[in-house]
């Protein structure tokens, strides 16, 4: 769910195909409970049950986001990496399909 002390984080950004331009987040993280994928953009979800709104938010964050790609004629999905972390990848159309 998020990167410890010493792991990483790294953005991609580059052509899909198709006009679209794919951005992938990925950590170094423990990653998320494979149970947990479908639903880590549900609204109020949150896979750590530990986390309180005063340390880890409301479980808001992943549903607008959801909701912004998709207002956009984009797709986000979520994965895990193995052998750790997770990768957060989405697409969003480019006007005038240059790419």
């Amino acid at each position: 769910i998020h990167t410890p002390e010493g792991g990483s984080v790294s953005v991609t950004a580059g052509a899909s195909g198709d006009g679209m331009l794919r951005v992938a987040v990925a950590d170094t993280g423990r990653g998320i409970p494979s149970g947990d994928l479908e639903r880590v953009f549900e609204r109020f979800f949150r896979s750590d049950p530990s986390r309180t709104r005063a340390t880890g938010g409301v479980g808001l964050g992943l549903t607008i986001s959801k909701q912004l790609v998709e207002a956009h004629g984009g797709s986000i999905r979520v994965e895990n990496v193995v052998p750790s972390g997770a990768r957060f990848v989405f697409e969003l159309p480019v006007a005038g399909s240059g790419l």
